[in-house]
């Protein structure tokens, strides 16, 4: 739970810096994120899980191997 907070904590951070920053690619990024139905959201995490095992598949020790 604590580490769930933490991690809240940080994201809320996150989005407070960004939206009360001037506007840049991260604004931008969290404006066509925000718009996204739950069918692209199933189709992004489909395609991260994809880049995730073609990285283990190129270097099966990871980055710090």
């Amino acid at each position: 739970m604590f580490v769930e907070t933490v991690q809240e904590d940080k994201i809320l951070s996150f989005m407070g810096d960004v939206m009360h920053g001037s506007p840049d690619f991260r604004r931008h990024l969290m404006s066509v994120l925000a718009r996204m139905t739950p069918e692209e959201w199933t189709l992004l995490e489909k395609k991260a899980w994809e880049l995730v095992e073609e990285m283990k598949k190129a270097d099966p020790e990871g980055p710090a191997g």
